[in-house]
């Protein structure tokens, strides 16, 4: 069986987060009923990418 990186979590979580955050600063207020959910869903993504590349690095 192959075993995939999960370093593609941790980088959509990370790009999702800055592309709302630039957009959010400079292009167009995002409503908050958007931001705050997307914006956990990223975070959530960076952590569990990093915590399963750091298992697979052991």
């Amino acid at each position: 069986m192959k075993k995939y990186s999960n370093k593609w979590l941790c980088l959509a979580g990370g790009m999702l987060y800055v592309i709302m955050s630039i957009v959010d600063r400079f292009i167009s207020k995002i409503p908050d009923y958007i931001y705050i959910p997307l914006a956990v869903i990223g975070i959530v993504m960076i952590f569990i990418g990093a915590y399963f590349t750091k298992k697979e690095s052991k």
